[in-house]
């Protein structure tokens, strides 16, 4: 939360984006840390850190692993992702299902959205 007032402070007047009225002209009210994730992603290792412990505990398949993994690239790319993608490509190339046909158990599901909601939190804090 500090880095990211730092760094509003200085996107904001250190004329970068000129004004944050004129940021959010452009951008709407897109809080500055999903729009600097939506640029730059998450880092590889923070996306592998926030599944690691659901990765270890859990005994998963190989189509779970290949799953998680789609989505951690993801992550990688796009900074945040929307839950409602987790059954659409390419999400769903494993099972037409997407995230219900991989992980039939729904405590595994609930733990991952959990982890998503957690990531996407963590980008509009600020």
């Amino acid at each position: 939360k500090d880095e990211l007032e730092t760094l509003e402070r200085i996107f904001f007047t250190e004329n970068v984006a000129k004004s944050k009225t004129q940021f959010e002209r452009e951008y709407g009210h897109m809080p500055l840390g999903k729009f600097i994730r939506d640029i730059l992603g998450l880092s590889k290792k923070a996306a592998q850190k926030a599944f690691a412990e659901f990765i270890r505990i859990e005994n998963l398949n190989a189509d779970q692993i290949n799953f998680l993994n789609t989505i951690i690239f993801h992550l990688t790319k796009n900074g945040t992702i929307d839950k409602a993608m987790l059954v659409k490509p390419p999400f769903n190339d494993l099972n037409e299902q997407g995230i219900f046909g991989v992980f039939q158990d729904d405590a595994k599901v609930v733990k991952i959205i959990s982890i998503i909601d957690n990531i996407n939190k963590n980008a509009v804090t600020a």
